[in-house]
């Protein structure tokens, strides 16, 4: 197994080979569906562009070919679905409703960019905007994940004092154990995929590590990490 993980040929072999089923499904919208020949899907799409994103973070070698390819049609798709999300939010304001919060997926696709940290394109701006004056309003009433989302996209925004709520609320729901290490002890939507444990755990170690000053605390919370590895059979 050890020899198989340093065989730079396989290893180049594999990533073609996932690259090229990606891209097949992959639709002309540049979005991408639950299963193939089935509707684009928003969710899905942004999930699979999240992993583009982070890629080159993880391997600290630009994206290129058809990997960049995607990833940039993957945008093109996402960025007008935003828009026309946008324009639905301002409908409804219009008609005397007013909206204070954002959707899931206007979260994920804020997160994204917010990944990404690359140029909003003038064609958003707007929307960019009407989105991030709505993300301090969710820091009531929110998933562990989206709060550590939220703090995530201040921060890429240059809006620390605004960040800094987020910030103490997540470490106000960290308990600390001196055999299982830092964690939070409960989750409000145990088996919604949002709240998933050990996802919700990475994400808010993630936001913490950019705000800075937590290093310590986020070597505790490491340790529930690895306790989880040593107790539960991580079959995927």
């Amino acid at each position: 197994r050890l020899v198989q993980l340093f065989d730079t040929n396989r290893q180049r072999n594999l990533q073609i080979s996932a690259l090229t089923r990606l891209k097949d499904l992959q639709g002309e919208e540049g979005a991408w569906s639950w299963y193939k020949g089935m509707y684009p899907s928003r969710d899905i799409t942004t999930y699979i562009a999240t992993l583009l994103v982070r890629l080159p973070q993880l391997t600290g070698t630009p994206l290129e070919g058809d990997a960049l390819q995607m990833k940039q049609q993957a945008f093109g798709y996402l960025h007008k679905e935003a828009l026309e999300e946008y324009k639905r939010m301002r409908r409804t304001e219009q008609e005397g409703r007013p909206i204070k919060t954002l959707s899931c997926l206007a979260l994920d696709y804020m997160y994204l960019l917010a990944l990404d940290g690359g140029e909003v394109l003038e064609a958003y701006k707007d929307v960019h905007a009407y989105f991030l004056k709505r993300v301090p309003d969710m820091l009531t009433g929110s998933s562990m994940q989206s709060k550590a989302q939220c703090l995530v996209i201040l921060l890429a925004n240059g809006r620390k004092a605004e960040a800094v709520d987020f910030e103490v609320s997540l470490k106000e729901h960290l308990v600390q154990d001196g055999k299982m290490g830092t964690h939070f002890a409960f989750n409000d939507g145990y088996y919604s995929w949002g709240m998933m444990p050990v996802p919700t755990h990475v994400a808010a170690m993630e936001a913490l590590n950019r705000f800075g000053g937590n290093e310590t605390l986020i070597e505790d919370m490491k340790r529930w990490l690895l306790k989880q590895k040593q107790t539960v059979a991580w079959n995927t």
